[in-house]
């Protein structure tokens, strides 16, 4: 079952822009989120970024930086169908 929020997010990615993608599958804390900041970087407000991570230290890292930031973050839990994280940051 998809998750409510996940859609949401994902909706409103296609009335937008492409968000930026970034792979972080396979990389260590706390990379994935060094790559989170490099790739918000650029963006100005209501840009987003999704971003795929196998770390699960990961969500920890991430939703924390997204709350101090006051940006938006949607996370889709691995599953049987994928063995990631999927964040959804909407920059404040």
């Amino acid at each position: 079952m998809e998750n409510p929020d996940l859609q949401q997010a994902q909706q409103a990615i296609t009335s937008k822009p492409q968000p930026v993608t970034v792979d972080a599958r396979g990389l260590a804390c706390p990379l994935p989120l060094l790559r989170l900041k490099v790739a918000l970087r650029p963006l100005v407000a209501g840009d987003q970024v999704e971003i795929y991570a196998t770390d699960p230290h990961s969500q920890v890292d991430i939703l924390r930086f997204c709350e101090v930031n006051q940006y938006r973050c949607v996370i889709d839990q691995p599953s049987n169908t994928q063995d990631w994280f999927t964040f959804i940051i909407t920059k404040g």
